[in-house]
């Protein structure tokens, strides 16, 4: 008796594991799936035969910085004949391979990711997409692959039919592209006005609009696929400092405000701040170093000093003009 109860707890928990793909559901893998977190970089067959395999239960993984590939793992069947999809949620991962395994056999792999042409992609996106095409009602094993040493490895992994892909696909490029127009009309529409009234103030404005929209559509990876899809080091400058430019332009828009004086002390010390973040992105960019986390995480928090002194700045001279 004690056997069968067994049995039947076995069975329950191992249908339980597996991910089902089924008609207008989207399912996120994280919470089934298994992460692999070795130290150092394993093959295919490595990963498959490692005992160091981890049970996660978050909804999203975050692998952080790393030169060594993460590993993460799920069964998965369908019972749809419909084709499904898979969606890593994120545009800024530099290696980036899906496998498909069936009974601990290669079926078909994917190999793509910032460090790789734009036309590795399986799918013609700016989001990472990959097809699954497995047969219905068998049991599959996928094994994800990834490093970056470029920006955090934070995403999540999707899965949906055809006819959900279709949609949030259309949804997506729907959505950005309203955000993209209208950042193209308020520059154009500013520009206009700057040559009517010629105010210094304006002038980075300007500036600090058009780098909103240069910084959305280099994280969302519309300049790789339109623009320099073969150019993956150039990529990859822009997506490095295309956010150091958006700080630069919104603390020389507030300071043209504020008519800082060149040698007062907050101007100088905005300078300084800006010129730190400039040198570690620069390291960043240019060498791959075991600190890069560290270097990211200063960089982000000098970034963010920069912003303090911004508004303690603005506050103090607030405060002077209404009282004086």
């Amino acid at each position: 008796m004690k056997k069968i109860f067994l049995f039947l707890f076995l069975f329950i928990y191992i249908n339980a594991s597996i991910l089902k793909i089924e008609d207008n559901k989207i399912i996120n893998a994280i919470p089934n799936s298994k992460i692999l977190i070795p130290e150092k970089s394993l093959s295919l067959e490595q990963a498959i035969k490692s005992e160091n395999w981890e049970i996660t239960t978050e909804e999203i993984i975050n692998f952080r910085y790393s030169t060594i590939f993460r590993w993460v793992k799920f069964d998965l069947r369908k019972s749809i004949s419909d084709k499904i999809f898979l969606e890593y949620g994120s545009t800024t991962v530099e290696v980036l391979n899906v496998y498909i395994t069936k009974e601990n056999k290669l079926i078909s792999e994917f190999k793509t990711g910032l460090s790789r042409n734009f036309q590795s992609r399986p799918i013609d996106s700016n989001k990472f997409m990959f097809p699954i095409d497995i047969e219905k009602d068998e049991i599959y094993t996928i094994y994800i692959e990834s490093s970056n040493n470029l920006q955090p490895n934070l995403a999540s992994i999707t899965l949906y039919s055809e006819e959900i892909f279709n949609k949030r696909d259309f949804f997506f490029n729907f959505i950005t592209g309203i955000i993209i127009s209208l950042l193209l009309f308020v520059f154009f529409y500013n520009l206009i006005i700057y040559f009517f009234i010629k105010v210094k103030s304006y002038k980075y404005y300007l500036i600090y609009i058009f780098s909103i929209l240069i910084l959305n559509i280099v994280e969302l990876g519309y300049t790789f696929k339109y623009i320099y899809p073969n150019q993956t080091f150039l990529n990859k400058i822009f997506i490095q400092y295309s956010e150091f430019i958006f700080l630069v332009t919104l603390v020389f828009f507030v300071k043209s405000i504020l008519e800082l004086e060149k040698k007062s002390r907050f101007n100088i010390s905005l300078n300084f701040l800006l010129i730190i973040v400039f040198l570690l992105n620069s390291i960043h960019t240019y060498l791959y170093s075991y600190y890069s986390e560290q270097i990211f995480y200063i960089a982000t928090s000098i970034s963010c000093l920069a912003l303090v002194v911004l508004v303690v700045v603005t506050i103090s001279i607030f405060y002077r003009f209404k009282y004086t």
